[in-house]
């Protein structure tokens, strides 16, 4: 449980930077907002699912296992909303980034590079 735990708040420290990150040159785009909404939606999915599976302060598989899911989601989310107008730019792919690699690290980000370089 403790590890859940843990991930819960990487996904919350993830959503706080990712403001840091779209505040960081003074404007907050459309797109950065919806990225950011699209997260905000997740998390709060993942605390309510969170919240019941600790209720007996055990967390089974299935609800560990729903949990990745949401986990999962929440990327894919985030990704289909910065890509809804077809174009990936440097900032949306910026805050994607933070939010894969501040919740897991070791994350591989790279495949965003190669839509970032359809754009061009």
């Amino acid at each position: 449980m403790e590890k859940a735990q843990k991930r819960l708040e990487l996904i919350r420290q993830a959503l706080n930077k990712l403001w840091e990150k779209a505040k960081e040159d003074g404007v907050v785009t459309e797109d950065e907002k919806a990225i950011i909404d699209a997260v905000t939606e997740s998390l709060e999915v993942y605390e309510s699912v969170f919240d019941k599976a600790v209720e007996d302060n055990i967390i089974t598989p299935e609800e560990r296992n729903e949990l990745l899911d949401l986990e999962e989601k929440m990327y894919s989310d985030s990704y289909f909303t910065a890509m809804r107008d077809n174009i990936l730019t440097e900032e949306e792919a910026l805050l994607l980034k933070t939010l894969m690699l501040t919740i897991n690290p070791k994350s591989d980000v790279s495949w965003l590079d190669v839509d970032l370089k359809k754009n061009e």
